[in-house]
């Protein structure tokens, strides 16, 4: 039955939106389930297919040769039309999509209807068989399509596949009706890293509507949900992990676009074995039963209900638009562009609230839906480096308050030794008084002294909220703060599914580190024994507030009075080992504090930036620069490994080559990065405040050439040789975590957590792995040996050194208390 139930769920993800539709539709027979999407569709849809006949009439008429994208809809019902525009336009505002990606998306919709009436055109009686077989055979209309075509060839049916520019140029009338008639969807524009991008919004009265909904079935339902039997294992690039062949076929080993190179390198890797280590992982990892924690699941929809605020915790609550300004026309331009600039800003955030808002409501209901079962699993694959990841959106990759949701299914006993863990896991997520970054004994004794208001917390989360709610991961907070409790109160009966989290303190020169044996890189992110941990981060600001104190800079004293501190240096000091420079700096500080200020000002927290008028940038460069001076003081094993890569990289670009190579684990990864053309599609889009179709841009990437893309192949070389490096040491602790009888995790890159049952084996298989993965290995001369042979002759190529070792010695490692903790 299980199984049986299992391929209904699958079903349930790919039911194709028309289908979904008409379900719906039959059983909206009372009012309670009225204000949804489907409702609204229903509410416009007759309106939007009324405009759309009459716009593609009134082309018709237009002299001989009507535009190319009435010929493409002439033969398709517009309620058709119309509903599957529709339902693509809200699909883009759940999605955060791009107006040109929602076009494209409409266009390929209406294609494969083309598709469907083109055949029974060609063969009726064809048709019609095809069309029972595939539907049979197949419940997604992608693959549907794919199998019709396959059969319809063999009998003589050809059909000529859109491109693009097709699908955008039909696309277009459609999303202009909706625009223009619907009253539910707008385009709005942002501007991210110096790129103006238009995305599809919802106009308020929709917005308001929609979020208050809660939805019987979901009309943005993620295509892969969590299995509720475990999943597949894989023994192929293409075997998938579901059940049903449709979605299964539509999961591959590898996420993401995969060149063809790579997928040989890895069909050789099954053939020869190679490869099988990381798949046994991968496999084992997707094994791991889940649940879902009940409590904290009533608290982030308690939060969401009553609009609490928190950290990252989304927003609810729109950001209110100010009165116009009686006499405006007697102000200076610069107080005139200040207003505009402002009111801006808020429908750009307000915009952004919208996609809140569905997503939340979505992450509930899958909540809500996975309850009802005693556990689930989270099929998972690899990125194009080795990294693993959850198939499903719903997942512990997500932000802070759905991790938290997530425990293990199968608990395990509780002993003092599990009790301690449990103890330094409620430490670490709430880090009151930075209490994470001090010593063992110094967290317990905290826990020790705090223990009755975590007692608190873990009885009553609503009448504490006012406390919990500032811890640094104040749902994760919650969730230990429950096991402490349930422990305190059944004893060493009671059982625990809470993840334990051991993390690295910076992966990337955690790794440099052992690569290059650097003991002074290597101690200040922990890899050598010390009573006490050290904080690479907090080296970093204490330089940066050195160099800011002794200048005269005013910029440098704005800084020290709004604080330097250890976390608005740390994204650039993690990001440092992966390449990233000044620019990348700069870019980080305005996304992680400059935006964030930006927005409390919006919301009235401040009266105005605190950087002054240009929104922080001015003093996000100047602090980028101060950073990257002072990381790269206080690191100085990793720029040569960087150096190394980033050589190797562009002499074999200089060729034409990409960069690739083997990790420890087998896992073989193929750099590919070449160029695009980019072609420019002139369309005319509705603008709802002007009434009339304005002409505009449409900017598509276009055919591949075979050039390798010099500077992008050099710029992420190194944080792709890092990251396969992380990856390989998560999968080797994997195998080595199975030998020891651990079966249930949860992992996020350089994140490990199990039961507390298991944590302490798994804290000293982490730091074995690590040292397994580096003994009597060269990372540098591995790479050089998997690449040499690409050349054309590489005696005549001015190879890269390899960087000179330190002195750390990694079996110390095993001794060291804070690498992994």
């Amino acid at each position: 039955m299980s199984t049986i139930r299992e391929l209904q769920r699958e079903r349930q993800m790919i039911t194709e939106g028309r289908d979904r539709h008409v379900k719906r539709s039959e059983k909206i027979t009372t009012t309670s389930i009225q204000n949804n999407p489907q409702k609204l569709i229903s509410e416009v849809q007759s309106l939007v297919a009324k405009d759309l006949k009459k716009t593609i009439d009134s082309q018709k008429g237009i002299g001989n040769r009507p535009m190319k994208w009435v010929e493409d809809l002439k033969d398709v019902d517009v309620d058709i039309v119309s509903y599957v525009g529709l339902v693509s336009m809200f699909d883009a505002v759940g999605r955060n999509q791009t107006l040109t990606r929602a076009v494209s998306t409409i266009g390929q919709k209406i294609e494969m209807e083309v598709f469907n009436i083109k055949l029974k055109q060609f063969n009726k009686k064809l048709a019609n068989r095809i069309e029972t077989k595939v539907t049979q055979d197949h419940s997604s209309e992608r693959h549907r399509i794919k199998a019709a075509k396959s059969i319809a060839a063999k009998a003589g049916f050809e059909y000529e596949k859109w491109d693009d520019k097709r699908r955008v140029i039909v696309g277009t009338p459609i999303l202009n009706s909706i625009l223009r008639i619907s009253g539910i969807f707008d385009v709005w524009q942002t501007t991210i890293k110096n790129r103006t991008l238009k995305k599809i919004g919802l106009l308020p009265d929709a917005s308001l509507r929609l979020s208050e909904l809660d939805f019987d079935e979901s009309w943005s339902s993620p295509l892969f949900a969590p299995m509720t039997i475990r999943p597949k294992d894989w023994t192929s690039f293409d075997t998938g992990c579901y059940l049903d062949e449709a979605l299964s076929q539509q999961v591959k080993l590898v996420k993401g676009y995969v060149p063809n190179a790579h997928i040989r390198a890895i069909e050789q890797g099954f053939e020869d074995g190679s490869i099988q280590p990381s798949i046994d992982a991968l496999n084992a990892v997707q094994r791991t039963p889940m649940k879902l924690n009940k409590t904290i699941v009533e608290a982030v929809e308690w939060c969401w209900s009553n609009d609490k605020s928190m950290g990252k915790f989304p927003t609810r609550a729109y950001i209110e638009t100010p009165d116009k300004v009686d006499d405006f026309n007697s102000l200076t331009d610069v107080e005139k562009k200040g207003i505009r600039i402002k009111n801006k800003n808020i429908v750009v955030k307000n915009r952004q609230i919208d996609g809140q808002r569905s997503v939340m409501v979505q992450d509930l209901r899958v909540a809500k839906e996975l309850m009802e079962y005693e556990q689930f699993y989270l099929p998972h694959n690899f990125c194009h480096r080795g990294r693993i990841y959850p198939i499903p959106h719903f997942s512990h990759h997500r932000d802070e308050h759905i991790k938290a949701m997530f425990e293990f299914a199968n608990e395990k006993k509780v002993d003092e030794q599990a009790f301690y863990w449990i103890a330094v896991q409620v430490a670490n997520t709430g880090d009151f008084d930075k209490v994470s970054k001090k010593p063992m004994i110094d967290r317990i004794k905290w826990v020790t002294e705090n223990a009755e208001k975590i007692i608190e917390v873990a009885q009553d989360y609503k009448s504490t909220y006012d406390y919990w709610s500032k811890a640094d991961k104040p749902f994760c907070f919650l969730a230990a703060c429950q096991a402490y409790f349930k422990y305190l109160i059944e004893g060493e009966g009671s059982t625990s599914g809470l993840p334990i989290s051991l993390d690295g303190s910076n992966s990337g020169i955690q790794h440099y580190s052992a690569a290059s044996l650097q003991e002074k890189d290597g101690s200040l992110v922990n890899l050598v024994p010390n009573s006490i941990p050290q904080d690479v981060y907090q080296e970093v600001a204490d330089a940066v507030v050195k160099e800011f104190a002794a200048s005269d800079d005013t910029m440098a004293r704005e800084w020290l009075k709004f604080g330097i501190n250890r976390k608005l240096v740390k994204r650039n000091v993690m990001t440092f080992g992966y390449s990233s420079e000044v620019y990348g700096f700069k870019d980080q500080i305005i996304e992680d504090t400059m935006r964030p200020l930006a927005d409390d000002v919006l919301a009235g927290k401040y009266d105005q930036h605190p950087f002054g008028d240009d929104q922080g940038f001015t003093a996000a460069n100047f602090l980028a620069k101060a950073n990257w001076k002072a990381v790269n003081q206080v690191i100085t094993g990793a720029s040569e490994g960087m150096k190394f890569f980033k050589t190797l990289a562009r002499l074999l670009a200089h060729e034409n080559k990409h960069m690739k190579w083997t990790t420890p684990v087998g896992f073989p990864v193929v750099q590919s990065y070449t160029k695009f053309t980019t072609k420019e599609i002139k369309v005319y889009l509705y603008d709802r405040t002007l009434f009339k179709n304005i002409r505009s841009q449409i900017s598509l990437r276009d055919k591949p050439l075979r050039t390798v893309d010099k500077a992008k192949s050099a710029s992420a070389v190194s944080p792709n040789v890092i990251h396969s490096m992380d990856a390989a040491h998560l999968l080797l602790t994997v195998l080595n975590g199975l030998q020891k009888n651990i079966q249930s995790y949860f992992l996020i890159h350089d994140s490990f957590a199990t039961t507390a049952a298991d944590t302490q084996k798994l804290y000293e298989i982490i730091r074995s792995s690590f040292i397994e993965i580096y003994d009597n290995f060269c990372l540098y001369q591995t790479v050089l040996n998997h690449n040499i042979k690409q050349f054309e002759d590489a005696s005549k190529v001015d190879l890269p050194s390899i960087p000179k070792k330190g002195k750390l010695v990694l079996t110390d490692i095993k001794d060291s208390r804070y690498c992994f903790c």
